[in-house]
Parts: structure tokens; C-alpha cells; sequence
């Protein structure tokens, strides 16, 4: 969620600062030095992006949209604030602006795997399976290691019931990632569907 924007206004030594705080899980820390912050330099898009992050992190989407659609009024040629902005409209469930929002982001970054993975997600609430796998696909194109991608597009293929395709990908994702818990877990799911017990209990051990 907390990507790299422009440090226009706030000191880049200060908004760096928060960022590791911020990777590091000192949330209130980030919401305490920010919110002070943003009183002296009010149009730094970084930290309206950190506070949407942590304001998102603490389940406070509605804060998180307004952040983020202030770092797009001051930036708005800025990929990640329209995917940030995007992931959070779908968590409030509003889609369609959502979609909007995601597919400015990959109109200008064409190679933004996560924006496409968003947009898998917005096509798969809204039903829209067939172009929900397109998305996933381009995702896992741009990034063969992205896993959350891979586990979301064996989703929908278990949606489907899709059986054939679903084993395959799960493989895929535990062969990129052995350590893949929800992956191989998944992976007893389908075995189970299938009622292949034996095959069932085996990934359910290993996960």
C-alpha cells in the first residue's frame, strides 16, 4: 500500500523516517509525527499517502480515500495513489470508482503488477469472472513470484469449479514459494472437492 511519491514539500530525511517506522509496524508512532506534520506542511502528498496507508492498516477506509484523493489532486500523474486509492475503494465496495481508479494506474505505469491484481479483485466482486482471470494473468506475467495474485486467480478457478486449472496454478504458486501456507492449504480444498482424500489430508498436513 505505501509506495514511493514525490517529497514535494515535507524534508525527505523527516517522510523517510516514517517510512520505516511505518514498514517496522509503529503505526501510532506514523499517525502521531504525521498528524503534526501535515499541520506544517499541509500539500506534502507523501504524507497524506502515509496516513492513508495507516488509516487503511487500522480499517478507517473512509480517512484512507481522503488522503489518497488529495495526494492525486497534488499528483496527479501518480500511478500508486490511483492503485492505493483504488484498493480502498474496493474495500468499501465501491467498484466501479474503483476500476476507474485502477485503470488510470496501469494506463501510466503499463507494467504495474499490483494495479492489475486490483483490478482482478474489482472484476471479481463484480462477477465479471472471464475478465477477473485476465487481469490476475497480466499480473503474474509482469511478476511470476507474485503469489497473492496467483492465489486469487486459483480462486476464481475454484469458483468455477475449474478443478484442472486450480491444481495446476496452486502447484505453481507452492513451487515459487514452498513456505505458500494458504496456497497449499487451497490445495486440500480442491483435493477435497474432488474427494481425494488421501490427496486432501496429505497438503492439509503440509500446510
Amino acid at each position: 500500500m505505501l509506495e514511493k511519491t514525490n517529497h514535494n514539500s515535507a524534508p525527505k530525511e523527516i517522510t523517510d523516517a516514517l517510512v520505516t517506522l511505518y514498514h517496522q509496524g509503529k503505526f501510532d508512532d506514523v499517525v502521531s509525527r504525521s498528524s503534526q506534520l501535515i499541520q506544517q506542511y499541509p500539500h506534502s502528498p507523501i504524507l497524506h499517502n502515509i496516513l492513508g496507508a495507516i488509516s487503511f492498516e487500522k480499517g478507517n477506509k473512509e480517512e484512507a480515500v481522503n488522503h489518497f484523493q488529495k495526494v492525486i489532486e497534488m499528483q496527479p500523474n501518480h500511478p500508486h495513489a490511483y492503485n492505493n486509492l483504488g484498493a480502498t475503494l474496493i474495500d468499501v465496495g465501491n467498484y466501479k470508482e474503483a476500476q476507474a481508479n485502477l485503470e488510470k494506474a496501469v494506463e501510466l505505469k503499463p507494467n504495474y503488477a499490483e494495479a492489475y491484481n486490483n483490478l482482478g479483485n474489482v472484476y471479481k466482486e463484480l462477477r465479471e469472472y472471464d475478465q477477473a482471470i485476465i487481469q490476475y494473468k497480466k499480473a503474474i506475467e509482469l511478476n511470476p513470484n507474485y503469489f497473492e495474485a496467483m492465489n486469487n486467480l486459483c480462486s476464481i478457478y475454484h469458483e468455477l469449479k475449474e478443478y484442472r486449472e486450480t491444481v495446476i496454478d496452486y502447484k505453481k504458486a507452492i513451487e515459487f514459494n514452498p513456505t505458500n501456507h494458504e496456497a497449499i492449504n487451497n490445495l486440500g480444498n480442491i483435493f477435497y472437492d474432488l474427494k481425494e482424500n488421501k490427496q486432501a489430508i496429505f497438503f492439509y498436513k503440509k500446510a
